[in-house]
């Protein structure tokens, strides 16, 4: 085992290792720790967050997945892991100042979580007045940007060009739970 620090990391003879804090799918932790990468075990979860970032117009900032990560070349809204002693507001405000290089408030709590496999998506969402020029890209999370309408998503979605996780965006803003136009 390694020592775990303040974002959930450790580093070992293999690089960085990431640890992030199970549960049940009920969110009741099990006082145990997962590792990125490593099979979880039956009705074990781990959280994880997703910004729907809407601007003005109503469109939705998505990226690129880099071309190194699993799922390489598929949009997405931002989104990562929990890690391990972290909060979901935490790890939000987190994962997007780490890959897009914004720093934005989130108000309230997730407007909802679902399940997809062993992780627990806790969505949240924020309007921003920002540009594509304000972005600053982690370039080994991610390799591009754009705003999208919501046509565009089901585009890509119907493209086989996008994660699971726009799905979810659809249907929120298709029960008007999220304004995307």
């Amino acid at each position: 085992m390694h020592a775990i620090n303040d974002q959930g990391l450790a580093k070992s003879d293999q690089g960085i290792v990431e640890y992030f804090d199970l549960c049940t799918k009920d969110r009741v932790p099990l006082g145990k720790t997962g590792v990125r990468g490593i099979k979880l075990g039956p009705d074990e979860y781990h959280l994880v967050v997703l910004a729907i970032l809407v601007n003005r117009e109503g469109r939705v900032l998505l990226t690129r997945r880099s071309a190194r990560k699993i799922a390489g070349g598929l949009w997405e809204c931002t989104a990562g892991s929990v890690q391990a002693g972290e909060t979901s507001r935490e790890a939000i405000i987190r994962e997007v100042k780490e890959e897009i290089g914004l720093d934005v408030e989130f108000a309230g709590e997730p407007v909802t979580t679902y399940a997809e496999g062993a992780e627990l998506f806790d969505i949240w969402t924020a309007r921003i007045d920002n540009t594509l020029d304000d972005l600053v890209l982690q370039t080994a999370e991610v390799d591009a940007a754009m705003f999208a309408t919501l046509d565009d998503i089901r585009q890509l979605i119907g493209s086989g060009k996008a994660t699971l996780s726009l799905s979810e965006v659809v249907r929120l803003a298709e029960t008007g739970i999220v304004p995307i136009r």
